[in-house]
């Protein structure tokens, strides 16, 4: 999911550099591919918004793609609101430049074996789809090629997200993918998907009485969301035993900080974060003192970015309103929201308004 887009925030150059970091990192992901002599294989979301290509992305994108025309490619469509055009059509317009260089898949398609990319093993590719009307006839298609091995893109149920590894009761379960179940009762054994943001392993990566179903997640971070210390690609072997070498890729790191007081304070301006961005949330009591130093801690050790930020200091008497600041993430902040300011009656109760919020976040 690389999402090549001169992204503003937190830009020094309007975007430009954002842009500059999405780039490396797809660099760095095909100079693995060229090191180690495997396909290279893209699963999704390569634009960020939906029927618009920057041409700075593209060109750059393009650019790699011919310099490294010596590696095989594929690609598969991520989501309609991203590579598509429309939040209600599959299909990929947004690969369409590529198909000079790789092999762009934008249909639900199962591969023989004595293939280009995988030798004798049959695969299975499953692009964002719409809905998931097709998915029986795909997955009969798969048992009756002998594929095991499955690339898609889609959120399946029990993907951890977040830095607390929420896994939300949400998403598309991994039985209807035909992943469960001892190899027997299954239809493939592994699983590499795209769409989830987060690297991860889940399943069983034994293969015993569950497929391994891996996400490799965003190769570098993009939002303040994506706070891992190490974001990279996968080097996968499907051999008789699994195995997964995470390589990581260089690129800046998004922080938040919270001291709770002072010594904590000195015991993080203290670790090295060249090049990163750095969020501080102070509480409000000591913001004049603290602000000044951040800052020049910021410059000495070279930052690419800092926001110190003011947050109330709460205690048990204050209202819940004063729990929501702009240091929150998406979720917490819109959650404490609407804690904080219920709906009125004939909207619904709060939970129902909540979600409601959340998927108009969401499109």
């Amino acid at each position: 999911d690389l999402h090549l887009h001169p992204f503003r925030s937190p830009s020094q150059n309007g975007g430009a550099d954002r842009l500059a970091d999405g780039l490396s990192a797809m660099r760095q992901t095909l100079q693995v591919a060229c090191d180690r002599g495997c396909p290279w294989v893209f699963l999704g979301d390569i634009k960020q918004v939906r029927g618009i290509w920057p041409q700075d992305a593209l060109s750059g994108a393009l650019a790699l793609m011919q310099e490294y025309s010596d590696v095989p490619k594929i690609m598969l469509s991520g989501n309609g609101y991203h590579d598509g055009t429309g939040v209600k059509e599959s299909g990929a317009g947004g690969l369409d430049p590529f198909r000079p260089y790789a092999v762009v898949v934008t249909e639900p398609t199962v591969w023989h074996g004595n293939n280009h990319f995988f030798w004798d093993v049959p695969t299975a590719f499953w692009p964002w789809q719409v809905s998931l009307d097709g998915l029986p006839a795909f997955l009969e298609d798969a048992k009756k090629q002998s594929a095991r091995l499955l690339f898609g893109h889609g959120f399946l149920q029990g993907a951890a997200l977040g830095e607390d590894d929420r896994r939300l009761n949400i998403g598309i379960p991994p039985e209807q993918f035909g992943l469960a179940g001892p190899p027997e009762q299954r239809v493939f054994d592994v699983a590499v998907f795209g769409d989830v943001h987060k690297q991860q392993l889940f399943g069983d990566s034994l293969r015993c009485r569950y497929a391994a179903i891996l996400y490799p997640g965003s190769p570098y971070a993009q939002s303040w969301g994506e706070r891992e210390e190490k974001k990279g690609c996968l080097y996968i072997y499907c051999g008789v035993d699994l195995t997964v070498e995470q390589i990581e890729v260089h690129a800046p790191h998004f922080v938040v900080l919270h001291p709770e007081d002072r010594e904590h304070l000195l015991e993080e301006l203290a670790r090295p974060r060249v090049g990163d961005f750095v969020r501080v949330l102070v509480p409000s009591s000591v913001m004049s003192e603290w602000e000044p130093f951040i800052r020049s801690t910021a410059a000495e050790h070279q930052w690419r970015h800092v926001e110190v930020i003011s947050i109330p200091t709460v205690s048990p008497t204050q209202s819940a309103s004063s729990k929501v600041h702009s240091g929150q993430s998406r979720e917490d902040l819109l959650g404490e929201y609407v804690r904080a300011r219920p709906p009125a009656e004939e909207l619904g109760d709060a939970e129902k308004v909540l979600h409601a919020g959340q998927q108009l976040w969401e499109e």
